[in-house]
């Protein structure tokens, strides 16, 4: 493999009348106000997680101790993220990482029992993301889910274990 000498002359030349660098960019271009719809489009999800969380803690000073509204909250806490990452993309959102959400909450809540319940629950909810796509995925997105899974069961061990001890 040789490399050709450099020569003012095999530069290209601009003659101002051609498009803006973008558009030598193969691939389709992006939508100027595609993060701003997803915005949109995930802020009321937002919006609902933190209001039912706000109305869930005033419910829980005054129910002190009450097991069924601790599990309403971490499984609907749960759908809301899902819903969320519904919105923002599916499969592919960045937003899996709020899973982490119930899952914390179900270890400061919960006993051991309650705490795995909960995360499978999580993770079925993650599951169900791919469910009509399991005989399309490739070995990476298999790969992917098998990380995330981890992820999220070592998490919660890890602050599980954190909360019992504290607590």
């Amino acid at each position: 493999m040789s490399i050709a000498p450099f020569s003012p002359s095999s530069m290209p030349v601009s003659t101002g009348t051609e498009a803006p660098a973008r558009a030598l960019v193969p691939g389709p271009r992006p939508r100027p106000c595609a993060q701003a719809s997803l915005a949109l489009l995930v802020l009321p999800v937002l919006a609902a997680l933190l209001g039912f969380n706000l109305l869930f803690l005033r419910f829980l000073r005054q129910n002190k101790g009450s097991l069924p509204l601790a599990y309403a909250c971490v499984l609907t806490n749960a759908v809301l993220v899902t819903w969320a990452i519904l919105q923002s993309g599916g499969r592919g959102s960045p937003l899996w990482a709020m899973y982490l959400l119930p899952i914390f909450a179900a270890c400061l809540l919960f006993e051991s029992p309650g705490v795995w319940l909960a995360v499978l629950y999580v993770l079925v909810l993650d599951w169900g993301l791919n469910w009509g796509a399991f005989h399309h995925l490739s070995g990476a997105a298999l790969f992917e889910m098998g990380v995330r899974s981890g992820l999220l069961l070592g998490a919660a061990f890890m602050v599980y274990r954190l909360a019992s001890d504290l607590f």
